[in-house]
């Protein structure tokens, strides 16, 4: 039982460091990267735009905010962090690698 228990409290704070890196780290808003959450534009490059801008910034949160996006394939990388706010919705598109250039 005592070894269950420190695996808990472990596990607890390593969700805890996560959590508070997470939230000292940037947001990056796909909005800003040209995403629209009208549920009819197709927003795969500008989300991995954002999700490209994070990483090379050094990592933190892509914020996904209230709407209804359609993406392609992304592609996320270390240290970034997809936020899915409630009332916000990722979609997939009926051609997943339709924004590629070559595809």
């Amino acid at each position: 039982m005592r070894i269950k228990k420190r695996n808990f409290i472990t596990l607890g704070l390593l969700l805890l460091t996560g959590l508070l890196t997470v939230q000292a780290g940037k947001v990056w808003d796909i909005k800003e990267y040209g995403a629209k959450g009208d549920s009819l534009f197709l927003n795969t490059e500008a989300i991995q735009r954002a999700i490209d801008a994070c990483h090379d910034g050094g990592g933190g949160v892509v914020l996904v905010s209230h709407g209804v996006y359609i993406s392609g394939t992304l592609f996320l990388k270390s240290k970034v962090y997809l936020k899915i706010e409630k009332g916000a919705k990722l979609v997939g598109s009926a051609n997943p690698m339709a924004s590629w250039p070559g595809m």
